[in-house]
């Protein structure tokens, strides 16, 4: 099974259809995953969980808010991925730390065969993949790791239309 990280954003969309591309044809199962922060761990990040008043406001309303606009990006995600031929199932996932610690986590869980993730995120879900998220990802986890810009699909799109000017070659990476 892969192990899709998607925010919704251009980079994670065109890491979906990579995976496609790479593994569609086989009909490969893969969970689709979006992370998301708590509310109190984003105040207490923040710095605002000690401000008066703060820490009593309510959260569990707002977490829920959350999870379930999480879960809608999953399953666009998972949509995504069933159109590239991937058998895809969606997941929303609190994060635990970081959403790379997250992704790692449910990796090792799921026994996933390969993590999935664009190399950039600032989508819907704009705390899933940042930089620093395909990074620690990639120098981490125990299994291979698919790094996908987001102009990948693109120039692959036009190079089969013959236009080789914006070819770009796709850049699977393993994790050492």
């Amino acid at each position: 099974m892969l192990l899709i990280a998607y925010d919704g954003s251009q980079s994670a969309r065109a890491a979906i259809d990579q995976a496609g591309t790479l593994l569609g044809r086989t009909g490969t199962d893969a969970l689709v995953l979006t992370t998301w922060e708590p509310y109190q761990d984003t105040l207490t990040r923040s710095g605002a969980a000690t401000l008066g008043g703060a820490a009593s406001m309510p959260t569990a309303d707002l977490d829920e808010q959350v999870s379930r606009h999480a879960l809608e990006t999953a399953t666009e995600g998972a949509e995504l991925a069933t159109a590239v031929g991937l058998r895809a199932a969606p997941r929303a996932e609190p994060t635990t730390g970081s959403p790379a610690t997250t992704i790692l986590e449910v990796a090792d869980e799921i026994e996933a065969e390969a993590i999935v993730l664009g190399s950039r995120g600032h989508g819907r879900v704009a705390s899933l993949l940042l930089g620093s998220t395909s990074h620690h990802v990639l120098h981490h986890a125990h299994r291979p790791v698919i790094v996908v810009p987001s102009d990948c699909v693109a120039g692959e799109k036009a190079a089969r239309a013959g236009d080789t000017s914006r070819a770009t070659p796709p850049t699977p990476a393993r994790a050492a």
